[in-house]
């Protein structure tokens, strides 16, 4: 399958106008682009090479008209071109001998066959012809002649020199009646005629015309003799474009609404042989009457848009292997799907990223991508796609690039079990380590250059048996890879490497089989290679194959057969022998050949070409068995024993085979998986001797992937099924969307149990391997997956009378699930997510639900009991459910679980649990309405289990409360003021309540307890401690303390709030009366007081504190965060291009344009923290009313654009989301800022709740003399213990603040303790 991969590519052609047509040449290696004059060549292969181009005269415009569609030549040589006035214009290309790029081969060093050269390309006009009066409206063609439908109706044979050879009008081809009446059928022809075709698609593999017609309705035209053509019809109205897909035999329509309609053709069918031999005689192939609808493939159902917004479609193309099908809308979009419906690849989003454009915005003009056989194609094997779009500028075309799955493109890999994708240039392994999910990542292997400038792009791959070998071949050689010695080995003569242009590799063992079809010859070969050595002179074997009646297609081999299929659905089957011919003198190994002989062949009555080829492990019986994928979607089981052959299934798209259960070995645990329209199948196990009793089993409904994601393969190890679905990122450095892939995963082990358990004698089985599985993470979840499907299966009404077949297939599926430890988790996970109404029928086969809580209780598994809460209040009673939440909740906290604990409390609550089974009797009451008697009298016992509960629940609520409380006091003991405010917020009790009813917790005495709590809110807070020397501090800060009211007064009892940035004259103001207050002060002070107020002159000036400042409006939150932010290291943004010189910051005041350099460490002062090393950011507040802010030049940083790291301290409280990266800076700069958030917070509640000598420990953190000063104030028998506890602090920063509290602060403490003693 194939996704969109990278970004996408524009060129531009230096054209100047619009194209408005593309398409590849026979073999892709050109491409042809039209504008309405011009007409460009490019080269098509590795490399985007513009080789010529010419332009039409104003003469030639007028005479003929624009160019509006082109048609090459199958042979190259040749491009004829539509124009807007019906005229048909061909042009002949020759290639000349110069090279564009002006290189210079050595002929004898580089092959003749190579094609490094890009020699520019002459275009020569040729002729011009209107077909008919009219002219034409559509051409297609082959290598002989060009196909015109004219205006008129006439379908005109010519040659390509423009020689008129035959026409004949369309209204003489009988059609099938199909979707008509013969009566209609007949008022058609009667009255529609001519039958004017507007859109046509060729073919030439049957040879057969898609056609669409004036008037909406949609054809297909083939050969059903030698002279005679038939018509089957499609779509009747609205049809606006249509191509074939004749591989899979399919028909797409494209509508005017946006929608594909899917049709399957007409095919041959099985008759006697007496018909077929009169058939034969006449000439005639006898098929089906009619194209019968398949399915649609609809946009909306992916994305919002409408019929409106995307136009009818454009253009649609078909992959090279037929197995996607690329679809263009006129005004907006591309998307791809696969045959059975699941979309691959859209470039309309599913958000609208208004600033990022997308591909094809303005519509799908045209597109390129690759069936090889004309008309437009795929680039070389798929990997690229050519857009044409009404967005894009003059001469500018878009290049997609794809990567394909290689299961796909090379049908023997469906034993591989390795998940593979394929590039141009590489492979794509799905790589895992260990056994989670998020493990899984994509890993590339790049092809050596050497190899790929002589052979792009790769074509096919094979993989060994034991996954150890690789072998890959390009447009031509092989090359090959050992994944144990990561080594390459290529073959040393360039020409040996040549000869080789590889149709199917396999492996058998360790050696390279490979179908060659020689480029002298063009014979088929079957070549043997050993692993070790790529030359001739090594070759095991070398042999011709049977191509006479179809040419050889696909090839596998196990360990002692190979199974040829050619493209007349021939299986021819070998046996392959080893022969040693003694012991060369040059090697230690004995010579070894190899010999093939063949022992079973095989033709299909009904010839229908393979797409998928595999044998099964090698076994005892002479034949192997074989499975076959037919493009008709059938999946054939070829038995080797007895011969027979049936059939597993129809609608497959595809298969892969993996062992599950290795010790089982290849006939015991290999498992069949398919994926078609019915979703994913499953066989286990398969390939064992009861293989030919198979019944196709019905494709499991919890195995249904999403229609955007498509399963790729098996990955057993991890037990999931992978699927990839198509992501898109988006980036700066482009306009255009990233294109990636997404891994998806769905477990798959319950869908096997239950086809085990439902087998005679599978338990056992299904106990082993579910133990095989026991390890993986979402084993649980398989188990739950089980029971859940088994109950969704069955009956509830007879589950809940017993004694009936159903209710022994429950028993039977419970009594195996008992035996694993999950039991409990796996039906609480169940139930919850069933209706309520059915739990008590679930819990009648599972067991009591208080056991199973009461096991789970006991095993330490506390969530998957709480869980059991609302389950036990259903079915046993509200005071027992409210018992077991109080145990619960107690020992929730008991292990710090305080995300349990906050939902125990919500259960708790008695209000909500009411109301919810009030609603739950009301939804019961309309259940049980149209019942019978006797089963509504079971109900009406079931519902009384559900009604609303008499009962109050005042006792379990004084628990929760002592229990919550005691909790709180716990975390306040213990200093961890941050769990304590998460555990505030969890359980939705407000921190106050809790301060003031265990302020007894809160208070700090000792020394031992200040130091405790210190380092606390360093730890918690991720701030740093002040190792490095800091600015004295201005004892002008000290007065802020001293001079405001007494403590008694209301204003320290004030709420904490914000404050507020004022405007300049409301700052003026204030100046003026706190100068006139602090001079009425200094009057009445002491003389000590008088001395301090002097060395804090001159910094009172810039200073305007208010003499009635309450303790708390000493810092504002925003000076608190930007304090905090400032003991926080800051790392520059590594995209800053300065990062490595950023010496100062610089501060800017509102009301000033004074600018002042600092440092890095919070100082001392209270309106300015001054720092001194520049290895930190500076950021400053003024306690005033003036707003500061930060003026950064072009060499400093802001504090929005820095990036925080915090190494200093670990966490401690874990991150909830386990996949966050602790050391990824930007979470923790959200971290940090939700620790300002916090530590704020809590020191408006501290303040508000009167505990001082937190608010003093915070404060110290800060290196706020200001708070300082008033918490001792508060506190006067502290200051002992709170002196001794800073001098047991080592940091320097903490030093000079203790010599600052006793020199300052203390004689200011005891002045006033003098003062309150007199």
């Amino acid at each position: 399958m194939y996704f969109a991969f990278g970004w996408p590519k524009t060129y531009n052609s230096g054209v100047g106008e619009l194209f408005v047509d593309v398409s590849h040449n026979g073999d892709c290696s050109l491409l042809a682009m039209i504008g309405h004059s011009s007409l460009s060549i490019w080269s098509a292969d590795q490399h985007r090479v513009q080789l010529g181009w010419c332009s039409r005269s104003e003469d030639s415009l007028q005479k003929f008209g624009y160019n509006s569609k082109l048609c090459w030549c199958p042979d190259s040589t040749s491009i004829a071109i539509i124009t807007s006035e019906g005229f048909i214009l061909v042009y002949i290309l020759e290639k000349e001998a110069q090279d564009i790029l002006g290189m210079k081969f050595i002929k004898d060093h580089h092959s003749s066959q190579l094609s490094h050269d890009k020699r520019k390309v002459s275009i020569k006009f040729s002729s011009s012809f209107k077909p008919s009066h009219h002219g034409a409206q559509c051409i297609t063609g082959n290598v002989e002649y060009i196909y015109i439908f004219t205006k008129e109706g006439y379908l005109v044979k010519s040659s390509w020199t423009g020689e008129l050879i035959s026409q004949f009008s369309l209204d003489v081809v009988p059609f099938s009646s199909g979707v008509l009446s013969d009566q209609q059928q007949q008022q058609l022809v009667g009255t529609k005629s001519p039958l004017v075709v507007t859109s046509v698609f060729y073919s030439p593999l049957a040879p057969m015309f898609g056609l669409v017609f004036e008037d909406g309705s949609s054809a297909i035209l083939k050969k059903r003799s030698k002279d005679r053509l038939r018509g089957y019809w499609l779509a009747r109205e609205n049809s606006v474009s249509v191509t074939i897909n004749y591989k899979h035999r399919l028909a797409a329509v494209g509508l005017k609404d946006g929608n594909v309609l899917i049709y399957k053709l007409p095919g041959p069918t099985v008759l006697k042989q007496q018909q077929q031999q009169q058939q034969q005689q006449n000439g005639i192939i006898d098929e089906g009457m009619e194209c019968k609808y398949l399915r649609t493939f609809s946009i909306f159902q992916f994305r919002d848009v409408t019929s409106d917004d995307i136009g009818p479609i454009s253009v649609m193309k078909w992959t090279e292997d037929n197995n996607c099908l690329a679809v263009g809308w006129k005004k907006r979009g591309l998307c791809l799907w696969s045959v059975h419906g699941c979309k691959l690849t859209c470039t309309i989003p599913q958000m609208h990223e208004n600033s990022f454009s997308e591909p094809c915005k303005e519509g799908v003009l045209s597109l390129v991508l690759s069936t090889k056989t004309k008309e437009k194609s795929w680039g070389t094997e798929g990997y690229h796609m050519i857009l044409l779009s009404s967005g894009n500028e003059v001469g500018e075309f878009l290049q997609l690039t794809f990567v394909k799955s290689s299961s796909s493109s090379n049908p023997n890999l469906n034993h591989s079990e390795r998940i593979i994708l394929q590039t141009e240039d590489r492979l794509m392994f799905l790589n895992y380590k260990g056994k989670e999910l998020g493990d899984i990542r994509w890993k590339h292997l790049q092809l050596p250059a050497a190899y790929l400038n002589d052979n792009w792009p790769i074509k096919h791959l094979a993989i060994s048996r034991d996954r150890s070998q690789y072998a890959v071949a390009g447009r031509r050689g092989i090359i090959l890879y050992n994944s144990l010695s990561k080594r390459w080995k290529m073959f040393g003569d360039r020409q040996q490497d040549q000869a080789i242009e590889a149709i199917s590799l396999a492996w058998y063992k360790h050696a390279i089989a490979v179908i060659n079809l020689h480029p002298q010859t063009q014979q088929y070969e079957l070549l043997f290679y050993p692993k070790q050595h790529l030359d001739s002179s090594s070759l095991l074997f070398k042999g011709s194959l049977p191509s006479k009646t179809g040419a050889p297609l696909l090839i596998d081999c196990n360990d002692s057969h190979l199974a040829l299929m050619t493209t007349d659905s021939s299986l021819y089957v070998y046996k392959v022998t080893e022969n040693i011919e003694g012991t060369s003198s040059n090697m230690r190994s004995p010579n070894i050949t190899l010999s093939i002989h063949l022992v079973h062949h095989l033709s299909m009555a009904v010839p229908a070409p393979p797409l998928s080829l595999s044998l099964l492990p090698s076994s005892n019986s002479v034949i192997p068995h074989i499975l076959v994928l037919h493009y008709s979607g059938r999946l054939d089981f070829n038995h080797g024993d007895n011969g027979a052959q049936f059939t597993l299934g129809e609608g497959i798209e595809s298969f892969w085979m993996s062992n599950i259960w290795p010790q089982l070995g290849d006939a015991g645990g290999t498992t069949l998986w398919v994926y078609g329209n019915q979703g994913i199948g499953v066989w286990f196990p398969f390939g064992a001797p009861s293989t030919n009793a198979l019944d196709a089993p019905p494709p499991a409904s919890s195995l249904r992937f999403d229609s955007e994601v498509y399963p790729v393969g098996c990955v057993a190890e991890l037990g999931v099924i992978a699927g990839l679905a198509q992501g898109i990122s988006y980036s700066s450095c482009s306009q255009y969307p990233n294109y990636e892939l997404r891994i998806k995963t769905h477990p798959f082990l319950h869908s096997i149990l239950k086809h085990l358990l439902t087998t005679k004698g599978g338990a056992d089985m299904a106990w082993n391997l579910s133990s095989k599985f026991s390890t993986i993470p979402h084993f649980t979840h398989s188990l739950e997956l089980l029971l859940h499907e088994i109950m969704s299966d069955c009956d509830h009404k007879l589950l809940a009378k017993g004694n009936n077949s159903t209710a022994s297939k429950m028993q039977h599926a419970v009594n195996f699930l008992r035996r694993f430890p999950q039991f409990p988790e796996v039906v609480m996970r169940c139930a919850r997510k069933i209706d309520a109404s059915l739990w008590k029928t679930l819990f009648l086969y599972v067991g009591d639900p208080v056991q199973l809580y009461t096991k789970c209780f006991a095993s330490g598994k506390f969530e998957i009991a709480a869980s059991y809460l609302k389950i036990l209040l259903s079915l046993i009673s509200v005071e027992h459910s409210r018992k077991c939440a109080i145990d619960l909740l107690e020992i929730a906290l008991d292990f710090d679980h305080m995300e349990l604990a906050g939902d125990l409390v919500r259960f708790l609550d008695p209000e909500e649990d009411y109301e919810d089974e009030d609603e739950m009797e009301e939804k019961d009451k309309k259940v049980k309405g149209g019942e019978e008697e006797e089963e509504e009298e079971e109900k009406n016992d079931q519902n009384r289990t559900f009604r609303k509960p008499r009962y109050d629940g005042s006792a379990e609520r004084k628990q929760m409360e002592c229990i919550l409380s005691t909790y709180a006091s716990k975390l306040l003991k213990s200093k961890l003021l941050r769990n304590f405010l998460l555990f505030s917020k969890r359980v939705g009790v407000p921190i106050s309540t809790w301060l003031h009813l265990e302020k007894k917790s809160t208070i700090l005495r000792t020394t031992e307890d200040l130091d405790m709590a210190l380092n606390s809110i360093h730890v918690q807070f991720y701030i740093t401690l002040p190792y490095q020397p800091i600015q004295p501090f201005s004892p002008q800060s000290v007065l802020l303390a001293f001079n405001s009211p007494n403590p008694n007064e209301e204003s320290d009892q004030q709420p904490v709030q914000t404050t507020e940035p004022t405007n300049d004259n409301d700052n003026n103001d204030k100046e003026s009366t706190t100068k006139g207050e602090k001079q009425d002060h200094q009057e009445s002070s002491s003389s000590t007081t008088e001395s301090i107020k002097d060395d804090g002159d001159e910094g009172a000036e810039n200073h305007h504190p208010s003499v009635a400042s309450p303790l708390h409006e000493s810092l504002s939150r925003d000076e608190m965060i930007e304090s905090l932010k400032s003991r926080i290291q800051v790392t520059n943004s590594p995209n800053d291009p300065h990062h490595h010189h950023h010496h100062h910051q610089t501060i800017r005041t509102t009301s000033s344009s004074s600018f002042v350099s600092v440092g890095s460490v919070a100082g001392g002062l209270s309106g300015i923290n001054l720092l001194s090393n520049t290895n930190h950011a500076s950021l400053v507040k003024s306690i005033s009313t003036e707003t500061i802010e930060l003026d950064i030049s072009s060499t400093t940083t802001t504090s929005s654009e820095a990036i925080y790291s915090f190494k200093s301290h670990q966490f401690m409280i874990a991150p909830s989301t386990s996949n966050i990266d602790s050391n990824n800076p930007f979470f923790l700069q959200d971290s940090i800022d939700s620790s300002m958030e916090d530590l704020y917070y809590l020191l408006q509640e501290l303040t508000n709740a009167e505990c001082y000598e937190w608010v003093l420990v915070i404060a110290t953190v800060l290196l706020n003399t200001t708070l300082i000063s008033k918490a001792l104030k508060k506190l006067p028998n502290i200051y002992e213990n709170y002196s001794k506890m800073l001098s047991y602090q080592k940091q320097q920063g903490y030093s000079q603040l203790l010599k600052f509290v006793e020199d300052t602060i203390h004689p200011l403490l005891i002045n006033i303790q003098k003062q309150n003693e007199r």
